[in-house]
């Protein structure tokens, strides 16, 4: 059976910036657009500013550790790190999960969601609650996680209602979430 023949959707977690071009050829080769190609991972603002046609031809769903790290490192100034700031834009944070999503900082990332025209958040299962999953959908974004492997954190992420999860155990979140949608 062709690719294009099929439902399916394809979540591309993007380690490289510089792979997106390729992916995203390959999804036009294929038929793929924003309904059907997926793109997590190291999408930044800084390059969805500069190639906004990116959300044209894939849904993005903004990593949460890209966001943090432009809204903070952006807020010093590149100039404070030197030559440093460009690597550092382009690894992901170790310690994202450690920064607090208070209320200024959820709507800053929401705001910045907005303006680059992406489909939704990425970020990791650890930091979810029903309330930040309502919040984002309140503001018509979307919500993906990453990367949810047991079943009791597959059952409470889709109690939630969140769009994409990311996991190993493919077979079971599938059954657990037709068992979800049963009920």
């Amino acid at each position: 059976q062709r690719i294009q023949d099929t439902d399916l959707k394809f979540n591309c977690d993007i380690k490289e910036p510089m792979a997106i071009p390729a992916v995203l050829g390959l999804g036009r080769k294929y038929g793929l657009g924003p309904d059907r190609l997926i793109l997590t991972g190291a999408v930044s603002p800084d390059m969805l500013s500069t190639e906004p046609d990116i959300v044209k031809v894939a849904a993005v769903y903004q990593n949460l550790e890209e966001m943090l790290k432009f809204l903070y490192l952006q807020s010093f100034g590149p100039e404070r790190f030197g030559e440093s700031f460009a690597a550092l834009m382009g690894k992901p944070d170790p310690f994202a999960d450690q920064i607090r999503l208070a209320e200024p900082t959820v709507t800053a990332i929401i705001g910045m969601m907005k303006v680059t025209g992406v489909r939704g958040i990425n970020l990791s299962y650890k930091r979810l609650d029903a309330a930040l999953v309502d919040r984002f959908h309140s503001e018509g974004l979307e919500v993906s996680v990453f990367t949810v492997n047991d079943e009791e954190n597959l059952d409470r992420i889709l109690s939630y209602g969140v769009e994409n999860i990311t996991t190993k155990t493919v077979a079971s979140a599938v059954a657990r979430r037709a068992l979800s949608l049963k009920n």
